[in-house]
Formats: C-alpha cells, sequence, structure tokens
C-alpha cells in the first residue's frame, strides 16, 4: 500500500473519531439548573383586613410522574420528562404573620440516556391573589402559587432538542389552611398541539386540600362556602347558579327516606357542621334584607336549603324569610341512589 493511500485511511480514521466525539459532545457535558428569578424565596402578602391563618406544607412534585392537573408546554409527545430519571422537586410553603412564603430546591436533573445532556430552569412566582368569603363573615386570600420546570434534553448527533415545561397552580388558602392543586387552561396563543394537560396522572401527591372525605361529605364542604363566598361578594350571578347547583346535588347524593342529617349517609357529621357554620351567613343576610332577592329568600325558606343546613337552625326565628321550612322533602324529586353511588 502505498504511503497517500496510508494516509488518506489515517486522515479518514481520524475525521471519524473526531465526528463521533464531536456528535457525542452532549455525554461529556455536565447536567446544569438554574432558578428564572434568581431566587430560591417568594413571598405574598395578605391584606390587612383579611383573615390570616398558619400554615406548614412541605409539597413533594414527581415530576417525571405528574400528577392530574399538571400541564406541560412546548414539546409534549414524547415530553422532555419522559426521558429523565425519577426526581422530586421540594416546594415548602409557610403562611405565618399575615405573609404566604414559597421556598424550593433546586435538584439536578439527569436523562435516563448518559449521551444526553438536560439542561433545568426553575421559577416559582405568586400571581394576583382573590378574595373570597367565610361562613363567619370574615374575608380571607387565597393565593395562587405557580410553580414552574423547563428542562431541555439535548441529544447526541446533532438531532434536535426535546424541550418542555411544566407547570402547575398550588391553590393556598391560609385562614382554611388548605392547599390543593388547579386546574390549568391552556394559553389562548399556544397551538393545540404545544399544551397538554394532565387529567389522568399520579395520585394527588398527599395536600390538605379544602375538599375532602367521601363524596357526601365533599358535597356539603362545596355548597357551604360556595354559598357563604357568593353571599358575602353579593353576587347575585353566582347565587341564582349556586340555587340550581344545590338542587343537583341534593338529588344525587341526598337519600329520601331518612331525615336530616343521616339523608348525608357518610356526610352526616359534616352537615351537622355547615348547620352550625351557616347560621352566622344567615344573620348578615338578614342585615342586607336578602340582597333584596325574592328567589335567594325563598331558596333559603325552602326544601332544598332545609335538606342542606336542616330545619333547626337557631337564627332561624329572628329572620324574617317566612315561617315555614317545611319537613325537608316536601316538593323535592329524588334519584334513588346506593350507597356506593
Amino acid at each position: 500500500m502505498k504511503k497517500w493511500h496510508k494516509r488518506t485511511i489515517c486522515i479518514l480514521v481520524l475525521g471519524l473519531i473526531g465526528c463521533t466525539a464531536l456528535g457525542l459532545r452532549t455525554a461529556f457535558l455536565k447536567d446544569e439548573c438554574s432558578v428564572w428569578n434568581s431566587t430560591f424565596t417568594v413571598t405574598q402578602a395578605a391584606e390587612a383586613d383579611s383573615e390570616c391563618g398558619s400554615l406548614a406544607v412541605n409539597y413533594l412534585w414527581n415530576l417525571t410522574t405528574p400528577p392530574t392537573h399538571t400541564a406541560w408546554m412546548e414539546d409534549t409527545a414524547p415530553s422532555a420528562f419522559s426521558l429523565l430519571t425519577p426526581m422530586q422537586w421540594r416546594i415548602n410553603i409557610t403562611a405565618q404573620d399575615g405573609n404566604v412564603t414559597a421556598d424550593f430546591d433546586a435538584p439536578v436533573l439527569q436523562a435516563k440516556d448518559r449521551t444526553q445532556q438536560v439542561i433545568t430552569q426553575y421559577g416559582a412566582y405568586f400571581l394576583p391573589a382573590t378574595t373570597r368569603y367565610l361562613p363567619s363573615g370574615q374575608k380571607t386570600l387565597e393565593h395562587r402559587l405557580l410553580l414552574q420546570c423547563r428542562v431541555t434534553v439535548h441529544l447526541p448527533f446533532w438531532q434536535k432538542p426535546v424541550t418542555t415545561t411544566a407547570q402547575q397552580v398550588l391553590l393556598i388558602n391560609p385562614a382554611l389552611g388548605t392547599v390543593d392543586l388547579q386546574e390549568i387552561h391552556k394559553p389562548e396563543w399556544l397551538p393545540a398541539n404545544r399544551f397538554k394537560l394532565i387529567v389522568d396522572g399520579s395520585p394527588t401527591p398527599e395536600l390538605p386540600a379544602r375538599y375532602c372525605g367521601s363524596a357526601h361529605e365533599q358535597a356539603l364542604q362545596y355548597l357551604l362556602y360556595e354559598f357563604a363566598d357568593a353571599v358575602g361578594a353579593r353576587d347575585k350571578a353566582r347565587i341564582v347558579q349556586y340555587i340550581h347547583t344545590a338542587e343537583q346535588y341534593v338529588n344525587h347524593y341526598c337519600q329520601p327516606n331518612l331525615d336530616w342529617p343521616n339523608c348525608w349517609g357518610s356526610g352526616a357529621a359534616e352537615a351537622r357542621r355547615g348547620a352550625s357554620l351557616i347560621e352566622q351567613t344567615l344573620t348578615r343576610l338578614q342585615d342586607i334584607n336578602c340582597l333584596d332577592m325574592q328567589e335567594l329568600a325563598d331558596f333559603i325558606n325552602g326544601p332544598i336549603f332545609a335538606r342542606i343546613f336542616g330545619t333547626e337552625l337557631k337564627k332561624r326565628e329572628k329572620i324574617d324569610f317566612g315561617d315555614d321550612f317545611g319537613s325537608g322533602t316536601d316538593e323535592i324529586e329524588f334519584e334513588m341512589i346506593t350507597e356506593e353511588a
């Protein structure tokens, strides 16, 4: 073999080795992570006249097995998170002295394939708070904490990187001591194929949820807090909607052959609790003349309200909504359900 042939072969071999090494450069680069807002702690203050509370929650987000209500944006099929080894992101939420604070860590994520490089960005931001009213009449602020984790996986041999941003919104109510995962809606500017909402994800993390317990208990909790909030906000449209929703809940969950509160099955104790709390809301309604809503007055004096909160409210005699609350079963068309429903 001539010398120039040998040189050519050596050059080709070296070139092949060089191209291979360059194509595999991602295997030799360190995985990176950073924080968008350059801080690991964010705080939001409550209004001076709102009801405050104390709260301490340690939340762990399993990034590779997202729970329901997690949103993926950008690359979703496959997502960057499907290429990673399992990892949790820790977020600590505290409420004290009228301030809600979230601090978090920034774990370095790794790919299952070690020839891939992972670059991660974390962020936590408080969205504008929302005023809610409790059955006691006190105002409270609901704080919404937006969590973001953006992952870019760089693949070898000049393949297109895979980038996915995962988002969650935590709804925090210090006065009630609750934290809930809130559903995220697709931004209008984002194409449908660049957004995926996890609707059947892993089990929801252990959070002090506002609505908890059996389906009957959760229904009663919703009916209590939604009524108090709609009345406190003096939102007539919400009150009208509530009246229709309440009838649907009663028809579905109540057992017509049982008296209150046993008609609520496993939620009987919750029904008694709601009755004790709703009295303050009724007193406020008396002070504001029932918002001048005849439909609301008729509802409070009617059988649906009696099936939710009972007929023996201590404040009833002082509230001029009429003197006949009925038996709690009059004029209701019930849907028969079994306990398993």
